[in-house]
């Protein structure tokens, strides 16, 4: 389950039944519910105001054929495999990757899954970016930084050139609005890290979440 702190580890909203499936913006989050009902509270931690709404169902479509993931560059899709062609139909990326996916049509970065089940990111030339050794990479685009998990579950943080930014030794990672406050668990502790990945605050309340929150 997952709650809400504030900056100074004061509970805005104790865990419940609902998960935090979505930020909106200001200090509005949207939860959904865990038992599989669709149910779905947003919660404006700034009033305290919850609204509670049922989602519909959606249509699940099978992923096309080939589908664009950057500029005259297209997804293609080979014996289960994808790979990448240019407008002409020429192929730029064989087909090798198991999943394939563009960060923004126009940013040029495609985020892909390797065939031992591994995430990366290459460009739409098909350079390498971030190989293929994470269990999942996630662009922070208000960061414009990259939070990886390991294969042995342990989060990190990659700057806008996929360097290392913070160590991937921690057993969760967040980032606010800046890099400097990112928020990081390890050891049973929650508190607060710079970008040098030195520590600036403790968060006290942590005992009572078991979820890593978004902070407010």
């Amino acid at each position: 389950r997952s709650g809400i702190i504030n900056r100074q580890g004061e509970i805005v909203l104790r865990a419940d039944e609902f998960e935090i499936a979505t930020f909106i913006e200001g200090t509005t989050f949207a939860f959904q519910n865990t038992d599989g009902s669709r149910k779905e509270m947003t919660f404006d931690a700034a009033t305290g105001e919850k609204k509670y709404t049922e989602r519909p169902e959606v249509e699940r479509k099978p992923m096309a054929q080939e589908y664009l993931v950057g500029p005259n560059r297209t997804a293609f899709q080979e014996n289960g495999l994808f790979g990448i062609k240019d407008e002409k139909g020429n192929i730029i990326v064989p087909a090798q990757y198991t999943q394939m996916s563009s960060l923004g049509e126009n940013i040029g970065f495609v985020h892909v899954k390797d065939q031992n089940g591994l995430s990366g990111i290459i460009t739409t030339e098909g350079k390498p970016f971030i190989k293929c050794k994470y269990a999942y990479v996630v662009h922070k685009r208000a960061t414009d930084t990259y939070k990886v998990k390991t294969p042995k579950g342990k989060f990190g943080l990659l700057n806008r050139h996929g360097n290392i930014l913070i160590p991937a030794r921690y057993d969760y990672i967040d980032v606010t609005d800046n890099l400097n406050e990112i928020a990081v668990k390890r050891g049973g502790k929650c508190f607060f890290i710079n970008r040098k990945n030195e520590p600036i605050d403790l968060i006290e309340a942590w005992e009572y979440i078991d979820a890593l929150p978004f902070f407010i």
